[in-house]
């Protein structure tokens, strides 16, 4: 969100189905409802983020060659307890 609104082009990498990572996963519907978790994703994606779904990253920077990337941030989810 912030790169995008400073100009900068930005692409998410997601390893699952739909976005939203432990947001989706992790936090139960009644503390995040679903409509306003899909509102603040779309409205990332309405600034002109590129979201590509079922993409692992397993060589970060043989990812950022192919993508042409200058800068990446990893975020790893905590799916296991």
């Amino acid at each position: 969100y912030h790169l995008r609104r400073h100009g900068h082009a930005v692409t998410i990498y997601d390893a699952g189905p739909v976005p939203g990572g432990m947001m989706r996963f992790g936090i139960p519907r009644y503390r995040l409802p679903r409509d306003i978790l899909h509102a603040e994703i779309r409205r990332i994606l309405d600034l002109g983020v590129a979201l590509e779904l079922n993409r692992t990253v397993t060589d970060i920077e043989a990812a950022m060659r192919e993508g042409g990337f200058d800068a990446a941030f990893l975020a790893v989810g905590a799916h296991i307890g």
